[in-house]
C-alpha cells in the first residue's frame, strides 16, 4: 500500500489526494465483510472528506477492486 506523508503546513496536491482516496478505499475494503453498493461507497467517501469527483471515483475503484469476490 502506498502512503503519502506530507508536512501539515503544505496543502495536498491533487495526485496526493487521489492516492489518499484510493488508500482510504483499500482500508475500508479490508475491514468490510461484504460488498458495498456504489451509492453507499460514494456517501462514505464524502464522509471521509473526499468531495471532488476524481477523489470519489478513486475511493470507489479501490472498493470495487478489493471487494470483487
Amino acid at each position: 500500500m502506498t502512503r503519502v506523508v506530507r508536512p501539515e503546513n503544505r496543502p495536498a496536491k491533487r495526485t496526493e489526494r487521489l492516492i489518499s482516496a484510493y488508500d482510504a478505499g483499500c482500508q475500508l475494503a479490508r475491514n468490510l465483510r461484504s460488498r458495498i453498493d456504489e451509492a453507499k461507497a460514494r456517501e462514505v467517501a464524502r464522509q471521509q472528506g473526499y468531495f471532488e469527483r476524481d477523489e470519489i471515483n478513486c475511493f470507489v475503484a479501490a472498493l470495487r477492486n478489493h471487494c470483487s469476490g
